[in-house]
């Protein structure tokens, strides 16, 4: 004689005296096994697979299987990618502020952008021709995008956001959008980690400001815009409300961040700092105030080796203030 044992759910409790079909002198379902004689064995996968087939028969219509339920199948349409994919309303607003009548681009140049990806990523789009065979520009471009995968439709909408034929100076509306795009959707397609930044003072500078949520929000904010190219001053603007809410935590106020320069000075004296380093301290805070100022002012594109620097200076400024006000 042989024994087999099948592995199945406790849940199964059936036995099956007898498969005379099959050959079987005796068997069950029940943790335990089946006997067979020693010339069944050729047949004896076969009869593991039919068994497991009718076990799992009768203890769905006994209504057993509800404990552990199958996923759901998924149309020829669907896939997990598309599931966990950028959703059908961003992409709706994308097309609706990239195909604006004033504020996006032409049709003629939707189409040559489109059938570029279409050609690289061997995809068949439905509007590959102007004039569009579609109610508007929005529509087609909507229509083109949805049938690239998720991480092609972040990668297009990201660099349909800084086309050269988009109006000058880029409109907000679309500056905005790809600020949205890598928000929200960065980690799962586009974040590309930072070659530049000092790496172990922005993660000191998350670690300090780990009580002071509002503050940290609005600096990963920047992180995330400077890690994906965003060099624009709405970075600056995430870094220097960053700054100002911790001020204000720390010192218990709602001032601007020009109005704590001399309560900086009197809250590092206070706190076992020299004179020297309070002057510096305040003064060089002085200086990034105006350096912000200037910017906010006069909407002047940023440099990207001047953004660095004033990244890593706030980092070191919130990670001093916060050490400080604990040791006080």
């Amino acid at each position: 004689m042989c024994r087999v044992v099948i592995a199945v759910s406790p849940v199964v409790k059936f036995r099956f005296r007898r498969f005379v079909s099959y050959g079987i002198l005796a068997g069950e379902i029940s943790g335990y096994g089946f006997a067979c004689a020693p010339q069944r064995t050729l047949l004896l996968a076969r009869q593991i697979a039919t068994l497991t087939r009718v076990a799992k028969s009768a203890a769905i219509a006994a209504g057993l299987a509800k404990r552990s339920p199958l996923p759901p199948a998924l149309t020829p349409k669907e896939s997990s990618v598309h599931e966990i994919g950028i959703p059908s309303m961003f992409l709706t607003h994308a097309s609706d502020v990239l195909g604006d009548t004033n504020d996006g681009l032409s049709g003629s140049n939707i189409v040559k952008a489109f059938t570029g990806y279409a050609f690289d990523l061997n995809v068949n789009i439905p509007h590959a021709s102007y004039p569009f065979d579609a109610a508007n520009k929005r529509t087609a471009l909507l229509d083109n995008l949805r049938c690239f995968e998720p991480e092609d439709q972040y990668r297009i909408i990201k660099e349909l956001c800084e086309h050269p034929k988009l109006p000058q100076p880029v409109p907000d509306s679309v500056n905005n959008l790809k600020i949205q795009l890598i928000a929200r959707y960065s980690d799962q397609f586009g974040s590309v980690s930072s070659e530049t930044l000092n790496v172990t003072l922005v993660e000191e500078a998350k670690h300090w400001l780990s009580d002071f949520s509002d503050s940290l929000k609005l600096y990963e904010s920047a992180l995330t815009k400077f890690n994906n190219n965003v060099f624009e001053r709405n970075l600056l603007d995430d870094l220097r409300l960053s700054l100002e809410l911790l001020l204000k935590s720390i010192f218990s106020n709602s001032k601007s961040l020009e109005n704590q320069i001399p309560q900086i000075g009197s809250f590092i004296n206070s706190n076992g700092g020299s004179k020297e380093f309070s002057n510096m301290f305040r003064t060089l805070v002085d200086y990034y105030s105006k350096y912000q100022n200037s910017f906010v002012k006069h909407n002047d594109a940023v440099v990207e080796e001047e953004v660095e620097f004033i990244f890593e200076m706030t980092s070191s400024f919130m990670k001093h203030l916060v050490k400080m006000s604990i040791k006080g």
